[in-house]
């Protein structure tokens, strides 16, 4: 995967990894990760969202603070309409084990049909992002046309820490996505976590790991949902 990035990058044309590069980032700290991100990049709030909804893509459509949020170029996409490029943060209780058998489970998770949605798993490995190396889960999905929405390409990073699975997905409209990955590579080689993995050595019983593997499916239909449903204002 890696290698493909790389590979993407120098494809590119001078001027736009010149874009890239020259582009002004700002850090940006959240409870589970910080990050170097574009300038004017944001959470999204409950309110932008409900406005901006026509124009989002379903998984996108929900806003719980510490669990679902999307971070993007919020005040352009008010102004503008959505562009398609943002990262899409959620987070469980409970670590996957950063292991082969994960991607399986990951790969069969999102292969599987739910109202009418399938997830095209493209690729998976086991790898390390971010300044200090953190373990990490990295797979390449994509999402069907959904009505009216074009299809969506991603980069996910399934990230251990302190307890937790934090999932940082990257995504973009399919036409946008090559384009997109110089900005995403950056951003994820800038990522740092407070805390480490606890590790499965550390948790009080091994079948907890299937558990949180089951955590993951559950997550899985909770987005789906999502994606063929909209929202009501609370």
């Amino acid at each position: 995967m890696r290698a493909a990035i790389l590979a993407l990058l120098a494809a590119l044309p001078t001027s736009a990894r010149a874009q890239v590069e020259q582009a002004p980032f700002e850090r940006s700290t959240f409870a589970m990760f910080a990050a170097d991100l574009p300038k004017g990049w944001r959470p999204m709030t409950p309110d932008e969202m409900f406005a901006l909804e026509d124009s989002l893509p379903y998984v996108m459509r929900v806003t719980k603070p510490g669990s679902y949020f999307s971070i993007g170029d919020v005040d352009a996409w008010l102004a503008n309409g959505f562009d398609g490029r943002a990262l899409f943060v959620s987070v469980q209780s409970g670590e996957i084990p950063i292991v082969e058998s994960s991607i399986e489970v990951i790969r069969e998770t999102w292969s599987q049909h739910h109202a009418g949605v399938q997830r095209e798993f493209l690729s998976g490995e086991i790898t390390q992002v971010g300044k200090d190396a953190h373990p990490t889960i990295r797979c390449r999905i994509r999402t069907p046309p959904v009505e009216s929405m074009p299809a969506i390409e991603a980069i996910e990073y399934y990230v251990p820490t302190a307890g937790h699975m934090l999932i940082l997905s990257f995504r973009s409209w399919q036409d946008d996505f090559d384009r997109a990955v110089p900005l995403y590579s950056q951003i994820a080689d800038s990522l740092t976590f407070p805390r480490p993995p606890r590790g499965a050595e550390e948790l009080s019983d091994r079948l907890f790991d299937a558990a949180i593997i089951g955590g993951l499916v559950g997550l899985a239909l909770i987005v789906i949902r999502m994606m063929v449903r909209r929202p009501t204002r609370q």
